[in-house]
């Protein structure tokens, strides 16, 4: 599998027309379109504070759930779809 070089196909931080850390958070989360570790502060660890959301994210694994409403709308969902999000690899500890 080759990976794309061209210019057109990268982001660079610099480009970006935010630095706030939220929305740098999400645009590098699954860029590649497989697999992403969502992008967040490395020193914020496992703080519950913290109000960006770091993981681990397949692109395309979702869980659907049906969305009820009091009549059938036309255009309106019939299910919505959250991506899930894995345990943070960067904050296992193993110990024994």
């Amino acid at each position: 599998m080759r990976i794309e070089q061209s210019p057109e196909f990268q982001i660079h931080l610099q480009n970006l027309r935010s630095k706030e850390p939220l929305f740098l958070e999400t645009i590098y989360n699954v860029g590649n379109g497989h697999l992403g570790v969502r992008d967040s502060n490395p020193l914020q660890g496992n703080n519950l504070d913290y109000i960006g959301s770091p993981g681990l994210f397949i692109n395309g694994f979702f869980d659907y759930n049906d969305v009820s409403y009091g009549e059938k709308y036309t255009g309106y969902p019939e299910s919505d779809q959250v991506i899930n999000r894995l345990l943070d690899p960067r904050y296992i500890r193993i110990s024994w």
